[in-house]
């Protein structure tokens, strides 16, 4: 019968052949964590256990040897503390997107009555800003079926209630009244196809991450001109590279643009206040 510590072992090194040291011993502890519930503790003082898990741990490293994503395989990631189911039809959330969510936590200290999420995909935006804001309206828009699918059985699974709407941002007029608007929208162009990684275009939805146009910036400004005139506050995960371009574009409307970077020092965040019309930035 195989121990736990082998089984870990034997896990380290078939995957240590496709990633760095440092990934495949994050990728063993989270599969051993949240797949098995074996924690590194238990790895550390219980070594000998038997381990009853061959079958499916050959399955999920076969999975995971050709760059399947450790939360595709496992079928969720955590954020903020929900459980977030992710496939194929939804980004998996990212940390920079926690940033946000803490971000707007943050600013908004007074009452909120309403919030919109546009592009929610999986709803993690939604859901965790719900779990802070109890009393606050979530609305969160995405025009895949699909995601929404996905968002409103993550809306089940951590018991928050959230409305959710198929529309399509780019053609459609959003006519609920909010405090907030809050999005990552999708932002790289068809020619930067070539220089993204393969596992990311093989196995993350091309509807959330390709904009159908030649500016990047296209989602942003539809949802910033759809919501001028309203004394709204708009929040955006930006592509660094373009962050600049957003605040100018701000600029030359009149509208205040506050721009944040996140842990790792890019400017990943806006805030645009549609209430005020002076500009500013900040540095995280």
């Amino acid at each position: 019968m195989t121990s736990i510590k082998e089984a870990y072992h034997s896990a380290l090194n078939s995957l240590s052949q496709f990633y760095s040291v440092e990934e495949s011993k994050a990728i063993a502890n989270r599969l051993f964590d949240d797949g098995f519930n074996l924690t590194s503790k238990e790895l550390l003082l219980n070594p000998q256990l038997s381990f009853n898990h061959e079958q499916l741990l050959s399955d999920y490293i076969k999975r995971l040897c050709v760059y399947e994503p450790v939360q595709h395989v496992l079928g969720f990631e955590w954020f903020g503390g929900l459980k977030i189911k992710v496939n194929p039809h939804v980004l998996i959330p990212r940390p920079e997107t926690e940033e946000l969510v803490n971000w707007i936590i943050e600013l908004e200290v007074n009452t909120v009555n309403a919030i919109a999420d546009l592009c929610t995909g999986s709803g993690c935006i939604a859901l965790l800003l719900k779990k802070h804001f109890k009393e606050t309206k979530l609305i969160a828009v995405d025009v895949s079926e699909n995601a929404l699918s996905v968002a409103q059985e993550n809306a089940e699974i951590n018991q928050l209630n959230v409305e959710f709407l198929k529309q399509d941002v780019l053609n459609n007029v959003f006519t609920h009244k909010v405090d907030i608007v809050v999005s990552n929208p999708p932002y790289i162009i068809a020619e930067e196809v070539a220089l993204m990684h393969s596992n990311v275009l093989q196995y993350e939805p091309h509807l959330a991450l390709f904009v159908d146009d030649k500016d990047a910036l296209l989602f942003y400004k539809k949802i910033i001109e759809h919501f001028v005139g309203q004394a709204c506050r708009i929040y955006f995960e930006l592509n660094p590279l373009t962050a600049f371009e957003l605040k100018t574009f701000c600029e030359m409307k009149g509208i205040a643009c506050l721009l944040k970077q996140d842990m790792q020092g890019k400017w990943r965040f806006a805030m645009i206040n549609l209430g005020e019309n002076q500009t500013t930035s900040l540095n995280s």
